[in-house]
């Protein structure tokens, strides 16, 4: 059973640092420190706790991750071109799961922040390319 938390609703770093973990094991030629993940989650001046969900299973395990942003504050020049844009900054699924569940799980983020796009009137998703708190620019093709 996949539930969907916001990180609104848990709030407790042992979530982000699974977050993190997940990403360097899905991005082996992208990895990061977890302090620098989640200090460019959590600093970011766009960061928003309702877009930010953890895809979790049995036993409270972190299954899938994304972090969504809304350029709302800076940079100020910014605000009127992506207005019309949310930014999957980070998605990740746990790659050692079952073809299926991994679907599942990556399904249930996606469809979430797709109905949050529509939810704000976001006329498109743009993936990674969020500057300068991205993890990587653009999708690795690796």
């Amino acid at each position: 059973m996949i539930r969907l938390y916001t990180y609104r609703d848990l709030r407790d770093a042992v979530y982000l640092e699974a977050a993190c973990k997940l990403h360097n094991i899905s991005f082996p030629y992208d990895n990061v420190d977890c302090e620098t993940f989640a200090s460019f989650i959590l600093s970011d001046p766009n960061f928003d706790e309702d877009i930010t969900y953890f895809a979790v299973g049995d036993g409270d395990r972190v299954l899938g991750f994304l972090a969504g942003v809304e350029v709302v504050k800076e940079p100020r020049e910014a605000i009127e071109k992506f207005r019309d844009v949310l930014f999957e900054k980070d998605v990740v699924v746990d790659p050692h799961l079952p073809a299926d569940l991994r679907r599942d799980v990556l399904s249930t983020l996606l469809k979430e922040f797709e109905n949050v796009a529509k939810a704000r009137d976001k006329k498109s998703v743009v993936l990674y390319a969020y500057a300068p708190y991205y993890f990587m620019p653009g999708i690795n093709i690796l």
